[in-house]
């Protein structure tokens, strides 16, 4: 069963966390579904020691990314969001007044009703490595 799986980490997810660590980013995991399942994805993945906060949630809201941002003590203007999904990452973002980073990977289908989107706040890259080379301007 696909959710027995150790969930595979997007290409150069380590290393972008890592660098993004030490040029004093602060950093947050906000991801949805069943909690015991995604802490289990998370503590596989090996990555939680390089978030700050660590979040899970039914559904990504604006709310739910404020509450991330307070408890990293950082305000919606001075904050980047990643995601895969226009629906469930880049949406939320913008509404919360965050700037959303898209990287077009792999999502499920219900995820995927949603990807054209027009909008000039929202930076793609090709995948997690962009993120380093990406100009980013408020």
């Amino acid at each position: 069963m696909v959710f027995d799986e150790h969930a595979p980490l997007l290409p150069h997810a380590l290393k972008v966390l890592a660098e993004l660590r030490s040029r004093g980013f602060r950093l947050a995991l906000l991801t949805k579904g069943d909690p015991c399942l995604q802490r289990r994805r998370i503590e596989q993945s090996g990555l939680a020691r390089l978030f700050d906060v660590v979040e899970i949630v039914d559904r990504k809201t604006p709310e739910s990314i404020m509450s991330v941002l307070d408890r990293l003590g950082v305000e919606p203007a001075h904050a980047l969001s990643v995601g895969n999904s226009i629906r469930s990452d880049v949406l939320p973002s913008l509404a919360a007044g965050v700037r959303p980073i898209w990287i077009d990977a792999h999502v499920w289908e219900f995820e995927r009703e949603q990807e054209e989107l027009a909008d000039l706040r929202v930076v793609e890259v090709d995948d997690l490595s962009g993120l380093l080379d990406a100009r980013i301007a408020p």
